[in-house]
């Protein structure tokens, strides 16, 4: 290997540049969980769930180099990307008697991704850098309503509404002055629906529904029918027929 390296080194040098390149990646993350339930009676449970992660990655690296005989020269770069998210979650489930159940889900999460990668280089008493940096955000809040209602020993229907909202921007730059592209776009979708389970026998299941989503950055509605069937072959496996237009 030191034989390899030496060659290496002076067919750069003959070209008036030889150096090496010193990398060391760094890398670490994080993980957090939490969860608190409480039940005020014994038809209601509340609950609180809280995530936050986050990862880091450090590919900085310095290589030196000689050019035209000066052995000062040097390419130090700076390349680090963290990215995580965060989210918080709210949940009220209710058993309003022996047909009706009902939870109502309040979410929210932020998701980031920074870049930033800078090449700075020295030559004597002369030093320039190019520097390029990424900033990716992307936030959501959802509210929703799920309900069921068992109508009698072979249907149950399901029905509930959801409205989420999406914040998410993207800046790149250059040079810390220079602005390449700076977005930000908002969207709202608002849907209901409603799905009908009909059990026809312990082994074979029916589902049929409807859902209905307004999305206001198209300014559409949109309709989206939906049929299912499902047979238990085993009491391991089951075959399954799905059908969305």
């Amino acid at each position: 290997f030191d034989n390899m390296q030496e060659e290496d080194d002076a067919d750069l040098s003959g070209f008036g540049i030889g150096g090496m390149s010193n990398v060391e990646p760094e890398f670490y993350f994080f993980d957090m969980n939490g969860k608190i339930t409480y039940m005020p009676s014994d038809k209601d449970v509340v609950s609180i769930n809280v995530y936050n992660g986050k990862d880091h990655l450090d590919n900085s690296s310095v290589q030196d180099f000689g050019f035209l005989g000066n052995s000062d020269s040097r390419l130090e770069t700076t390349d680090i990307t963290n990215w995580g998210n965060t989210g918080v979650s709210g949940k009220w489930s209710r058993k309003w008697g022996k047909k009706l159940y009902s939870k109502l889900i309040g979410a929210y999460s932020n998701y980031f991704s920074d870049y930033k990668l800078v090449d700075d280089f020295y030559f004597d008493t002369l030093n320039f850098a190019f520097t390029t940096i990424q900033n990716n955000n992307v936030q959501d809040l959802t509210v929703r309503l799920d309900n069921e209602l068992q109508l009698n020993e072979h249907n149950k229907l399901d029905f509930g509404s959801w409205t989420t909202y999406n914040d998410i921007s993207y800046i790149y730059t250059l040079d810390d002055t220079l602005t390449l592209q700076d977005k930000r776009d908002f969207g709202l979708q608002q849907a209901i629906y409603l799905q009908n389970t009909f059990n026809i026998s312990p082994d074979i299941h029916f589902k049929v529904g409807v859902r209905g989503t307004y999305f206001d950055v198209t300014d559409k509605a949109y309709i989206e029918p939906r049929v299912a069937g499902y047979y238990h072959i085993t009491e391991i496996g089951r075959a399954s027929c799905r059908e969305r237009v």
